[in-house]
């Protein structure tokens, strides 16, 4: 409006960028696709970055300081950098034709000298092939040599636009594989979908890191429902003297204060990434799912278990 002005938020402007980014260049089909996903430790965002910086400057390119997002041209493949609080993504990204959708070295040389120096520890790896429309979808004999027969799923999502399979198996080469039937997406659909169902499985993946500490701490909760059962029955019996009573009770009040304070940060970024697969499952309207063999995965699965 003519005369009006406006003082922005300092932070709109890196705002509205931020809503823009988390994508995947457009593409179509075939393509194949491989993503790394680092947990990054005690180091943090920052090892992230700095690696990215580095990767950057060997290839002569610079970053903005503190960049989260960033799509390189490899020439002939894209390399798309990612960087969160606790994990980092590398996506690589070529176009082509092909005969063997997980073909190894299909990204080398330039995937194992970007790779090899990154920070963190792999949490999920995914090679991902996805045909084009019209194409004739692989037999039954070659999806055998793809995937575990009894374990293989094949869904239809985005309204019916695309197929999915996959058994969810970590392969002998460190590598799940995702492969995808082109049934009439348009335009960015492709990595939009992509996008959303490597979301899924990433934030699916960070949710469960907690699990291990839940088992972990389950007996100690035991121990303390037992002890604080035991308090109860001796205050409803008067069995126990007021000192001993207070001293129980100091005990268990440190006790549960260190099992907040130990799982307090790992429990909420679980509840929160699981809010996070959740939601990527609700958006890549899935319509249909039929099994090849075996039984279809419980959702329910999907909520990590939680230590209360």
């Amino acid at each position: 409006m003519d005369g009006l002005s406006l003082r922005s938020h300092p932070l709109r402007a890196a705002l509205a960028e931020e809503m823009h980014v988390r994508r995947l260049p457009r593409f179509t089909a075939p393509c194949r696709l491989m993503q790394i996903v680092t947990v990054l430790g005690e180091a943090g965002a920052g090892s992230a970055g700095a690696h990215f910086e580095a990767v950057a400057m060997r290839l002569g390119l610079t970053l903005a300081p503190a960049t989260k997002y960033a799509v390189v041209d490899l020439g002939g493949m894209k390399l798309v950098l990612e960087r969160h609080t606790e994990f980092a993504s590398y996506t690589f990204v070529r176009e082509g034709a092909f005969d063997q959708p997980f073909a190894s070295g299909v990204f080398d040389p330039a995937a194992t000298e970007i790779l090899t120096d990154m920070p963190g520890d792999v949490i999920r790896a995914t090679q991902i092939a996805l045909y084009p429309a019209g194409t004739d979808p692989p037999d039954e004999a070659t999806l055998d040599t793809l995937f575990v027969p009894e374990a293989l799923i094949l869904c239809d999502v985005a309204g019916g636009k695309a197929r999915v399979m996959s058994d969810f198996r970590l392969n002998p080469d460190g590598f799940g594989r995702l492969l995808l039937l082109d049934q009439g997406l348009l335009r960015d659909e492709p990595a939009q979908l992509v996008l959303r169902l490597q979301e899924l499985g990433n934030y699916r993946n960070m949710a469960l890191l907690g699990l291990p500490l839940a088992q972990r701490l389950t007996p100690d909760v035991s121990r303390l429902e037992a002890r604080l059962a035991g308090l109860t029955a001796s205050v409803s019996e008067r069995v126990s003297q007021d000192d001993s009573l207070l001293d129980e009770l100091t005990y268990l009040s440190a006790e549960l204060a260190r099992l907040l304070a130990e799982t307090r940060y790992r429990m909420s970024a679980t509840r929160a990434y699981a809010q996070l697969s959740l939601d990527r499952l609700e958006t890549l309207g899935k319509v249909g799912e039929r099994l090849i063999a075996g039984d279809p995965p419980d959702p329910e699965r999907l909520e990590p278990v939680e230590a209360e």
